[in-house]
């Protein structure tokens, strides 16, 4: 017994299309096409995040050092020595002990 399909092709109403096993090759080539864009793409973006983050490490290692010069400035600054010997080159030199003076 065979189907109606079978049927109507003997009997010429249709006619069976001639597809390959493959599939059509252009679509094989449309999505290779694809795929190898979104891969550019995707490269592209890429390298410009590396490049961002390089300069942002730059930056960030620059901003450390100016911090560490600046916490050394200010430890220096704040030493006892230093606060002596600015108030002795400003004539404001303490009184000695046991001179009387408050």
């Amino acid at each position: 017994m065979e189907s109606s399909r079978s049927i109507q092709y003997h009997s010429g109403l249709l006619k069976p299309h001639k597809t390959s096993s493959h599939g059509p090759i252009w679509l094989y080539f449309l999505l290779i096409g694809c795929a190898a864009w979104l891969y550019l793409w995707q490269a592209n973006t890429v390298s410009s995040a590396n490049a961002l983050l390089q300069q942002q490490h730059q930056l960030s290692s620059q901003l450390d050092a100016q911090q560490q010069q600046t916490l050394s400035d200010i430890a220096h600054a704040q030493s006892p020595y230093v606060i002596m010997q600015e108030a002795v080159n400003l004539g404001m030199t303490p009184p000695q002990w046991g001179d009387g003076q408050p």
